[in-house]
């Protein structure tokens, strides 16, 4: 197994424990936002960045919209939405 895959096995580990944080404990902004993050790590390290990104960024959207999403995390946000701009102008 190489780097890329070893890479991609930790996030996707790291993301099913993160979903499982954030069913557990829904009012707790912070696991949604790892959510999001595990999403963007698994789209950069290039598996189904399309589709990670897209989830990202509604979790993302949805806590932005109910000013929930914590002031540090709007970069993430913009670099979803880039990294989305930049697939869609690729196709």
């Amino acid at each position: 197994m190489g780097q890329d895959e070893k890479a991609i096995e930790m996030f996707q580990n790291s993301l099913r424990i993160r979903e499982r944080l954030a069913q557990r404990s829904p009012d707790v902004v912070r696991w949604e936002v790892n959510v999001a993050r595990s999403l963007f790590l698994l789209g950069s390290a290039g598996d189904r960045p399309y589709d990670r990104y897209r989830r990202a960024l509604t979790i993302l959207n949805q806590l932005h919209t109910a000013a929930k999403l914590p002031d540090e995390d709007n970069a993430l946000l913009g670099e979803i939405e880039n990294r989305l701009a930049d697939i869609n102008k690729n196709e």
